[in-house]
């Protein structure tokens, strides 16, 4: 019984340092995952800060606000296009533009770099990010049509052309939407130049459908070169997927440790237990031998 005593407790005390072992090994690997998490956040705040610095980017268009009326603009299917200070209700500023649908065709206003240089260069895989606001006149009919946004990509040599914008973005809406003099609408769009392509032709109109004597206004019109900010975003989802990844591979590795840390306090105690058996055996072996 003695020597059977001896070898459990021999037996638990290399469980007990097994346990103890296999709990420092899981405290290692719960800071070593929190390490972890911690870069991932640490590249999460940096893509942002990339992306922010890229969001502050200069303006591409030439007087944002029309307040500037010597600038001229290139209209787009010979729309009339006047510089309107309407009854002071432009979105920013004193003045805004106005476009008048005078015929059954495409009309509007191409926004612009320069007064005499309408299209945009670009290269593929440039991002374009298009904002501005749009407003209908006060005897707009709403039965039918809508306005919208282009982003038309071109090859300056072939004059081809692919009309481009991202999903998800907000470029159109429809005349029942604007309503007449119904508040001003917010235009927040994508595009991406494909390949083949190198300048941009930015332009607002109304399409063929909408009623003839519509009349809508632009203002505060914002066009930036987004393609870094685009790329950062990308790391910075990526970096708080892993930041979250990471600290769940934490969470768990530090409730493994927790767990083998007990593992190893019962086995201890189970070996001190049998050690106290051990002792006991030997000294009834003892007595028996005496006996």
């Amino acid at each position: 019984n003695a020597a059977t005593a001896d070898g459990k407790a021999v037996a638990a005390q290399g469980t007990a340092n097994t346990a103890t072992t296999n709990a420092a090994t899981a405290d290692a690997k719960a800071v070593t995952a929190t390490t972890n998490a911690a870069t991932a956040d640490a590249k999460a705040v940096a893509a942002q800060d990339t992306i922010e610095a890229s969001a502050s980017s200069t303006n591409l268009i030439i007087g944002p606000n029309f307040e500037d009326d010597w600038i001229t603009r290139f209209t787009y299917a010979s729309a009339p296009l006047v510089y309107a200070d309407w009854a002071g209700s432009s979105y920013q500023g004193a003045q805004c533009l106005r476009w008048h649908h005078n015929a059954a065709n495409w009309l509007g206003v191409y926004l612009s770099p320069t007064p005499t240089t309408r299209d945009f260069l670009c290269r593929e895989g440039d991002t374009f990010r298009f904002r501005g606001w749009v407003r209908s006149g006060g005897t707009n009919s709403t039965s039918g049509g809508y306005v919208r946004v282009f982003f038309r990509f071109m090859d300056s040599a072939s004059s081809a052309y692919t009309d481009s914008m991202l999903s998800g973005s907000t470029y159109t809406y429809s005349n029942a939407t604007l309503g007449a003099n119904a508040g001003w609408f917010e235009f927040d769009c994508y595009g991406t130049c494909p390949a083949d392509r190198d300048t941009l032709q930015l332009f607002v109109l109304s399409d063929p459908t909408t009623p003839i004597e519509n009349y809508y206004f632009i203002d505060a019109v914002n066009l930036q070169e987004v393609t870094t900010a685009i790329a950062a975003q990308g790391t910075a989802d990526t970096a708080v997927t892993d930041a979250s990844t990471a600290q769940g591979t934490a969470n768990t590795a530090v409730t493994n440790a927790a767990t083998a840390d007990g593992k190893a306090v019962t086995a201890t105690t189970n070996a001190a237990t049998a050690d106290g058996k051990a002792v006991a055996a030997q000294g009834t072996a003892n007595t028996g031998v005496t006996n």
